[in-house]
């Protein structure tokens, strides 16, 4: 016997011809939905992730959050319900007095609603984002109706939807894979920064994502379901081709050592009748029942994928987390200490968050000495009416810093009052009008082909990045931009 007599048979034709391509097809799709894990996370978005899988403990004895709803079907009808409810109140029924309706042609008629008085810029179309307004995110959803979740923006595509705007406004999560945040060391960045994350963290830890986290409770994630039946289909698929090959060249070479006996077969050799199997199939034969017990073994650990506990890094990198900053004599009031010339000494303390044993030392300065010093002990001392700043930058990462706005003022000086009008061309303020003294915000608008450079302001005032400090008079403020140029090879110079 050799090959081609194995080769001749029908059976073992179809079995090769179908094995081949479709154990080849099947391995590779296995193995690159195994190995890749952009495929692995697509497919994961699709039919499921990882499950989260309680390895010891009991889950029941902390349920921080349960919902009101049972299933999807619930909650579909709780939405129709709550959208009729809406509708239901805010319809209004026209009385038609006089019979007004319908109205006469060539009559005019105006329509005063609330947004005639009060403007909400927001939505495609407004050349403003809803998304970046702080009125809705801040004022109306946060200070009015008590929200205290984190809030994400629609997709961000559009030149006028600016991430800075966002987080200064409310919002927290910016739906975009390429935009981002311009402004990161700002006080005032770094505050809205803070803010958002804590929403975020706010909103993980009130939601069932916490449910069954306590103590002695041990968590971890086991493979996804499709997971697990892909390497299943594989295993039964892959162990079905190989007996069924078995079985052929079993059948193959039975017919042929009968064939041979009966004398209906001459073999080639001059040997004995007896079954003598080619060395490919005696190999196959031999290993089939260890290929199929590997792949099965194989797919099982695979697909198991034993859960993963999760576990804290013995050893924390050492880093600065942040600095706050308090005073003892006085009270710091959005970032601003007001002290009065003569009245004695006020002591800056800097809280600073460390890390893996990260050094929460700082050093003082100030910005204009003219008006106060500041020791190393963090005493501040009035010298003269004015304004400066007092900054506290940490010693193990001197990007991480404090800083406050230093208001000496003068018992016999006359304290300004009055609003003065803010105009900026080139982006917005989060003030029209302030009093002397108010910290405001900036925003630039984002212009495509341009790039944003600095704020230029009418006269002398105190700015860091994107707030300044509103002087004693009104103040027009201009956005300057620089063209983004592109070279002969398509990139940004």
């Amino acid at each position: 016997m050799n090959f081609k007599t194995f080769w001749k048979n029908r059976n073992f034709k179809s079995w090769l011809c179908s094995f081949i391509p479709v154990f080849v097809l099947l391995l590779a799709i296995v193995l690159t939905l195994t190995c890749n894990t952009f495929l692995y996370e697509t497919v994961n978005g699709v039919l499921g992730g990882e499950r989260r899988v309680l390895k010891s403990g009991d889950a029941s004895k902390y349920q921080y959050y349960t919902g009101d709803y049972k299933n999807k079907k619930d909650v579909l009808a709780a939405a129709n319900d709550f959208n009729e409810r809406v509708a239901e109140e805010g319809i209004v029924l026209l009385k038609n007095e006089n019979n007004a309706l319908p109205v006469d042609e060539g009559v005019n008629v105006t329509v005063f609603g609330k947004n005639s008085v009060n403007l909400v810029l927001g939505g495609s179309g407004s050349n403003a984002s809803a998304g970046g307004n702080y009125t809705l995110l801040t004022s109306l959803l946060r200070d009015e109706w008590g929200f205290k979740g984190m809030v994400i923006t629609d997709y961000n595509l559009t030149p006028y939807m600016n991430v800075d705007q966002m987080i200064r406004a409310g919002g927290d999560i910016n739906l975009s894979q390429s935009k981002a945040l311009k402004s990161y060391e700002s006080s005032t960045a770094v505050t809205a920064i803070r803010q958002a994350a804590k929403n975020i963290l706010y909103t993980v830890a009130n939601s069932n994502a916490m449910n069954g986290i306590g103590e002695g409770n041990v968590w971890g994630y086991a493979a996804p379901v499709w997971y697990i039946a892909m390497w299943s289909v594989f295993a039964v698929i892959s162990a079905g081709f190989f007996i069924w090959g078995a079985l052929v060249m079993r059948k193959i070479a039975l017919a042929y050592a009968e064939g041979v006996r009966c004398g209906t077969i001459t073999p080639a050799a001059k040997k004995p009748p007896e079954l003598r199997l080619p060395l490919f199939a005696k190999i196959y034969l031999a290993a089939v029942p260890v290929l199929v017990a590997a792949i099965i073994l194989a797919a099982a650990l695979l697909m198991s994928k034993p859960v993963q506990e999760s576990t804290v890094p013995p050893k924390v990198h050492a880093f600065v987390g942040g600095i706050t900053l308090s005073c003892d004599g006085g009270e710091i009031e959005n970032n601003v200490l007001t002290i009065e010339l003569g009245d004695g000494a006020y002591t800056l303390s800097a809280q600073v968050e460390t890390f893996g044993g990260a050094s929460g030392e700082v050093t003082y300065s100030v910005s204009n000495a003219s008006v106060a010093n500041v020791s190393e002990d963090g005493v501040i001392t009035a010298i003269s009416a004015g304004e400066c700043s007092v900054r506290a930058v940490c010693v193990a990462d001197a990007k991480v810093y404090g800083e406050v706005l230093v208001r000496v003022v003068d018992d016999n000086e006359i304290i300004d009052t009055a609003l003065h009008l803010i105009k900026v061309e080139g982006g917005y303020a989060n003030l029209e009008s302030a009093v002397y003294g108010s910290t405001v915000l900036l925003t630039p608008v984002e212009i495509e082909g341009w790039e944003f450079v600095c704020w230029q302001f009418s006269c002398e005032v105190q700015s860091s990045g994107n707030m300044f400090i509103m002087p004693a008079q009104d103040v027009e403020i201009t956005a300057l931009y620089k063209k983004i140029s592109v070279n002969m090879g398509g990139e940004n110079e």
